[in-house]
C-alpha cells in the first residue's frame, strides 16, 4: 500500500475530502450489547440506545436516579469499575470473498477502550471526539463473530506527572480528551462515564484515500503571525486524483 506524505507551510485553514458513494457500502449495525463490570453488574441484550452508562444503569433499575438529591455521591462506583461491552455479528462469504474492506466504525467511545474481535486485540481509543475507523478483515470469518469493547476508568489515565504536561495536580483532568463537564461543573455532577453513540460495520469494495495521520508543527512565531507547517500522510491514492481545498483567514 503506498502512502505519501503531504507538508503544508500555512497561515490558514485546511479542509479536505473524500468522496464515498453510500449505495456501495454495506452497514451492519450493532445494536444488541450484553454489558457488564468488575463486579456484579450484569445486563445481556441491551440494545444500545443510550450513550451513557448512567442512563442504562438507571433505565435498567440498577441505581437510584443519578440526578436526585445527592445520589452522584452514592455511584462514584460506576467510574471506577472497568466496563465491558460484548456482542455479535454474522458475516456470509460474499462478505469476506467479493469486498475488499470491512470496517468497524466507532462514533464517540468514551474514553479509553481496547477492541477486540474473536478475542483479539485489533484498536484502542483514547478521545471521546472521534469516529474511529478498523479494518477488521483479517479478524473477521464467516458465520458469527464477536466483538469486545472494553472501557477503562478515565482515572487511571490522570496518574501522572503533572510537571511533564505542565499542568496542576487539581487540574490533571485537562490531558484526557473528553467532555470536560463530565468532571462536574456548576450545571452537573461528577459524573465521568463510559459507552459510545454508535457501532456499525462498512463493506465495501473500493480502496478510498484514507487519512493515515496528521499534525500541526509550529515553526516560528513573530508578533501576530505563526508560520506552521501541516503534515497529512494518505494512503490508497493509486490512480486516483486528489484534490485540497485551502482556505485563508486574516486574523
Amino acid at each position: 500500500m503506498k502512502k505519501i506524505l503531504i507538508s503544508l507551510f500555512f497561515i490558514l485553514t485546511f479542509f479536505n475530502s473524500f468522496s464515498q458513494d453510500n449505495d456501495n457500502i454495506t452497514k451492519i449495525k450493532l445494536e444488541h450489547w450484553d454489558i457488564s463490570n468488575n463486579n456484579e453488574i450484569k445486563m445481556k441484550g441491551y440494545e444500545l440506545s443510550l450513550y451513557s452508562i448512567y442512563k442504562v444503569l438507571d433505565n435498567w433499575y440498577k441505581i437510584p436516579p443519578p440526578f436526585t438529591k445527592d445520589n452522584e455521591t452514592k455511584l462514584n462506583w460506576i467510574d471506577s469499575s472497568t466496563w465491558y461491552y460484548n456482542s455479535k455479528f454474522n458475516l456470509d462469504n460474499d462478505d469476506l470473498n467479493i469486498s475488499n474492506n470491512i470496517e468497524l466504525v466507532l462514533d464517540r467511545v468514551n474514553t479509553y477502550a481496547k477492541v477486540y474481535i474473536n478475542d483479539k486485540l485489533i484498536g484502542s481509543t483514547f478521545n471521546e471526539f472521534l469516529k474511529y475507523h478498523f479494518n477488521i478483515k483479517p479478524y473477521v470469518h464467516s458465520g458469527e463473530n464477536s466483538i469486545k469493547i472494553i472501557i477503562e476508568p478515565t482515572i487511571n489515565y490522570l496518574n501522572y506527572n503533572s510537571e511533564e504536561y505542565t499542568t496542576l495536580n487539581s487540574e490533571k483532568r485537562v490531558i484526557a480528551r473528553k467532555a470536560q463537564y463530565r468532571f462536574g461543573w456548576d450545571w452537573f455532577p461528577k459524573m465521568l462515564s463510559v459507552g459510545f453513540k454508535d457501532v456499525h460495520l462498512e463493506i465495501y469494495n473500493n480502496q478510498m484515500p484514507k487519512i493515515e495521520f496528521a499534525n500541526i508543527q509550529t515553526l516560528s512565531i513573530d508578533k501576530d503571525t505563526a508560520a506552521m507547517i501541516l503534515n497529512i500522510g494518505i494512503s490508497n491514492l493509486e490512480n486516483k486524483i486528489l484534490y485540497f481545498k485551502v482556505k485563508g483567514y486574516k486574523i
